[in-house]
């Protein structure tokens, strides 16, 4: 038998089955074992395991990103948003006149004030807040919730409260202080 390829690899035995050794009748007998090319199981199992950790990892860390920008984006726009409510009331003297003492979910009706030139409730014709809800948003809230919400980015309306009392500021009697709170339900959840 011969061996054709240098990835054989070839012994030579004896009819008596010695290797390398001459038989009585002094025969011998090549054997030829094909070398087989390509990955055994256990370097597959390796390679398996490896990529799934580099996966792994990866979808973390994109994970964590997502969640950092979308707090970000939530927190720009609640400083928007106070920013507008504040702005109103110093052109005013007062809140929005639907502003709730309450906590209440912050819907586009009840921004529409600081949104709208046009508004009975804003005859300087200022806008405060430069948010528009495009059909798609609204389209969400109007599924999820059956009213047109401000959406965060978990899509969960925004949250607001005002406190209308008046309460002096430090240091001077002419300063008046008004809480005012905007906040986000999903602050706290982690990823």
């Amino acid at each position: 038998m011969r061996c054709f390829s240098k990835y054989d690899i070839c012994s030579t035995e004896s009819s008596a089955g010695n290797l390398n050794g001459a038989a009585a009748d002094g025969s011998y007998r090549r054997r030829c074992v094909k070398r087989r090319r390509g990955f055994t199981l256990v370097e597959m199992m390796l390679v398996i395991a490896l990529a799934a950790t580099l996966m792994a990892m990866l979808a973390s860390s994109l994970l964590q990103a997502r969640n950092a920008a979308r707090r970000a984006k939530a927190e720009s726009e609640l400083r928007e948003m106070v920013n507008a409510f504040i702005q109103y009331f110093n052109t005013y003297g007062e809140w929005p006149p639907n502003a709730p003492a309450d906590e209440t979910d912050v819907s586009e009706e009840f921004l529409q004030p600081l949104l709208d030139p046009n508004d009975g409730a804003n005859p300087l014709g200022v806008v405060f807040l430069n948010k528009t809800f495009t059909e798609i948003e609204r389209a969400r809230s109007r599924n999820k919730y059956g009213k047109e919400y401000y959406l965060d980015p978990w899509m969960v309306p925004y949250k607001m409260s005002f406190s209308t009392a008046e309460t002096s500021g430090e240091g001077s009697a002419n300063k008046i202080k008004h809480t005012t709170s905007i906040w986000f339900p999903n602050n706290s959840r982690r990823w």
